[in-house]
């Protein structure tokens, strides 16, 4: 007779939610379930030593919850963990708790019931979720490091492998709901960064798991976050500590840019320089970059030299022109020699050969002037 009570309650509890959303998904007369609340609650009372109330006290909370009654509904699966903690239901039951403690700003209990599923394990269905809303708990909760923790492992699930491009479609190899998620969880970990020590948390962080494939993009997004707070030496600190990290790594030279880019969005006219000259120094094409890259997949790294020597050259062939000084006149030589040697043969050379001469001999070293 128990088992016929449950199942009586069960299909009335499928009858009232199929025929509420066939009606009218938006007007559910919550007081339909009452029938099924009643037979679950009947089962309860008859029968305390059922072997499948587990499963009641499961469908009782379905049924208060869908049936707008959200205290009682947390009441009941609260029972459930407590009576029955090793029901097959328990990760599901507990990521339920999670969801209506969340809504209820009750971070702290929703973090022990997410990490409940999260040490369930991966055969739950909730466990992606549980990390996402564990992360988000606990970064509630001011917990920031903590958080860091299930946010990298959900990254690791989701985007290990994948060829995250440039641009706002970077991630346009995920189905948009995870790509949502993606960057919803990349923009917390950002804020969780800026809280705490900026790029040297990140780099304390990803040591200790051994800097995942996906890193640079971790050091790209807090120096985006603090771009936007207008913080620009903080910004260009960011996307430097990445390349001082692995410089040779493929995206390197593009956080290098940011980093004259930040500087040059907040008025560092000295800083865009020196940024200028790491560049060169770092991306020049005799070093170790070009080993590990190859030349024809990083047609935007030669440009970016190019147009880095070019600038260096002329800023410092005008700096010599205006003051005279001869260490000004060595360094535009020094670029200028420097464009030569790594791209020669270029319809420019010619111009840039006589730009040399012209600095050398402005700069009275007749002998050299008169070789180039």
């Amino acid at each position: 007779r128990a088992e016929a009570i449950r199942r009586l309650g069960d299909l009335e509890l499928e009858l009232t939610e199929a025929q509420q959303l066939a009606d009218n998904v938006d007007a559910l007369d919550y007081g339909a379930y009452n029938g099924a609340v009643d037979l679950f609650r009947q089962l309860l009372e008859s029968y305390p030593d059922y072997r499948r109330n587990d499963s009641v006290l499961y469908q009782l909370g379905r049924a208060y919850e869908v049936s707008g009654k959200n205290d009682e509904a947390l009441s009941v699966l609260n029972e459930l963990i407590v009576k029955y903690p090793e029901t097959p239901l328990i990760d599901e039951v507990q990521f339920r708790r999670g969801e209506m403690l969340f809504l209820r700003k009750d971070y702290e209990t929703a973090e022990s019931a997410y990490q409940s599923v999260v040490d369930y394990g991966d055969a739950s269905r909730f466990y992606e979720q549980s990390l996402y809303k564990l992360g988000w708990s606990q970064f509630k909760l001011a917990k920031h490091e903590a958080s860091l923790v299930p946010f990298f492992d959900l990254l690791n699930r989701k985007i290990m492998g994948v060829d995250i491009k440039e641009g706002e479609n970077r991630l346009e190899d995920l189905k948009r709901a995870e790509r949502e998620l993606v960057e919803d969880t990349f923009r917390v970990l950002s804020i969780s960064f800026s809280y705490m020590e900026g790029a040297e948390s990140i780099d304390a962080f990803l040591a200790a798991r051994g800097y995942p494939e996906y890193s640079y993009v971790i050091f790209m997004n807090l120096g985006d976050l603090y771009l936007e707070k207008e913080r620009y030496v903080d910004a260009a600190e960011s996307y430097d500590a990445f390349v001082k990290h692995d410089p040779d790594h493929a995206k390197s030279p593009l956080m290098q840019v940011e980093v004259i880019e930040a500087y040059k969005q907040g008025g560092f006219p000295t800083l865009v320089l020196e940024g200028k000259k790491s560049y060169v120094d770092r991306y020049g094409m005799h070093s170790e970059f070009w080993t590990r890259n190859a030349r024809a997949d990083n047609a935007n790294v030669e440009e970016y030299l190019k147009d880095n020597l070019v600038d260096l050259a002329q800023y410092y062939h005008a700096e010599a022109q205006k003051n005279g000084k001869r260490s000004d006149y060595q360094e535009a030589a020094r670029w200028y020699r420097e464009y030569l040697d790594f791209f020669p043969g270029l319809a420019d050379s010619a111009n840039t050969n006589f730009l040399l001469a012209e600095i050398l001999y402005e700069s009275e070293d007749f002998a050299e002037a008169t070789a180039e």
